[in-house]
């Protein structure tokens, strides 16, 4: 597989409560110190468009999103200092 197959657009069809586990999961690796390079910004990009789709779907508030966004910063600093 070369680098442009890679690129290529796919849709995946999740339930929401796939979506929801996904975007945790993510949150959760993102918060690792040792989690950098080019993947982590491919991570970060797939966590805003979850996020987006829990708020559009009515999973979770913009109000809730913000402020779940808001603890993982916390947690985020906590866990590296």
């Amino acid at each position: 597989m070369n680098a442009d197959q890679l690129h290529r657009r796919v849709t995946v069809d999740l339930d929401l409560l796939s979506v929801l586990t996904t975007h945790g999961c993510l949150c959760l690796a993102l918060r690792h110190p040792g989690y950098q390079g080019p993947s982590r910004e491919i991570a970060i990009n797939m966590v805003n468009a979850l996020s987006n789709i829990l708020v559009d779907e009515g999973v979770m508030t913009e109000s809730e999103m913000e402020e779940a966004t808001r603890l993982e910063l916390v947690e985020t600093m906590r866990m590296r200092s």
